[in-house]
This record gives C-alpha cells, structure tokens and sequence, in this order.
C-alpha cells in the first residue's frame, strides 16, 4: 500500500509513514522524511526553551539527591524508642 505526503507530495510506500494507531489507515500523514525535518525545525527554532527546561530538570534532580544524601546521614526525627 502507498500514500502521498502532503507535504513533500512524494508517493511513497506505508512503510515510509509512522504508526499511528488513531489514524483509520493505522498510519501517521506526513512520510518519516518530512516528520523528521519538521522536528529538526522545531528544535533549532526553541533550543534555548528546550535546553533551559533541561537545565532546571538537572538542577532538581540534583538538588532532591543531595537533600536525601543529608537525611540519610541524620538519625530519624521522630523514632521511637520502646
């Protein structure tokens, strides 16, 4: 089976399409080729956006790590002793 991509007009087999289950062919509209180069152009467009967002994930990442490495260290507050 074939189809054409909107976007770049090719023919092209279904196997140049991503799986997409909600579609009624089973098949994404844009062929891989085109998908890709889409997400290329997102990306260059809001890297710094994608990077920042990186940047504050690893910082609370790291943050909640070294909080636990320090109550790890302390003895419990609230133990109780029988």
């Amino acid at each position: 089976m074939s189809a054409v991509c909107p976007s770049c007009g090719a023919v092209k087999p279904s196997s140049e399409f991503y799986a997409d289950r909600s579609k009624s062919n089973g098949r994404r509209f844009v062929c891989k080729a085109c998908d890709l180069e889409r997400s290329k152009a997102y990306y260059r467009e809001h890297r710094e956006e994608k990077l920042a967002k990186v940047k504050a994930h690893q910082r609370r990442r790291t943050r909640l790590s070294d909080l636990a490495d320090r109550r790890a260290d302390e003895p419990p507050r609230h133990s109780r002793e029988w």
